[in-house]
């Protein structure tokens, strides 16, 4: 089964994440918002990373259209995403959701980053007025070491041709 991903945000780990999976066959990338550009930005901020350098891809862009390889990605530069109206500005629910009409509300993704990030701040403050620097440093080491212990335990992907090490 085919994933068909959207990127909401073009910066570096857009970018990255679009270079990473490229060649995975059951990922097919279907569009693109950037507020900060169009399709010729992206293409020439995909094409020349300052740190992990030129890409070794084709790639172009063709009106508001990003071509990869002759695969063409529809993008914008949309900020708003959900207008007064209620409904997705790109429209992608009705472009690019599966048969059975099953597509990622962006807006849960929002919704969740946000409380994380107004949870890890409520925390962090909490534990430095109670305990000092000290006990942050302390726990966030331990949670580097939790997630550390988490992730070796996760299936491991080489994409093909690559071979473990």
């Amino acid at each position: 089964m085919t994933i068909r991903v959207g990127i909401n945000g073009f910066g570096r780990m857009g970018r990255l994440t679009l270079r990473a999976a490229w060649d995975e066959a059951d990922i097919e990338f279907v569009h693109i918002n950037d507020p900060a550009g169009d399709a010729a930005t992206l293409a020439h901020l995909l094409n020349f990373d300052s740190v992990h350098g030129r890409w070794d891809r084709a790639i172009a862009a063709d009106g508001d259209v990003l071509v990869v390889d002759g695969r063409r990605i529809p993008s914008r530069a949309t900020r708003n995403l959900r207008p007064a109206t209620g409904r997705l500005a790109t429209s992608w629910s009705k472009r690019h959701a599966d048969a059975d009409g099953v597509s990622l509300d962006v807006g849960f993704y929002y919704m969740a980053n946000a409380m994380g990030r107004l949870l890890g701040t409520v925390l962090s403050g909490w534990v430095y007025q109670a305990a000092g620097l000290e006990a942050c440093l302390a726990i966030s080491a331990v949670l580097v070491a939790l997630a550390a212990i988490i992730s070796i335990g996760l299936p491991q992907h080489h994409p093909s041709g690559a071979s473990s090490a």
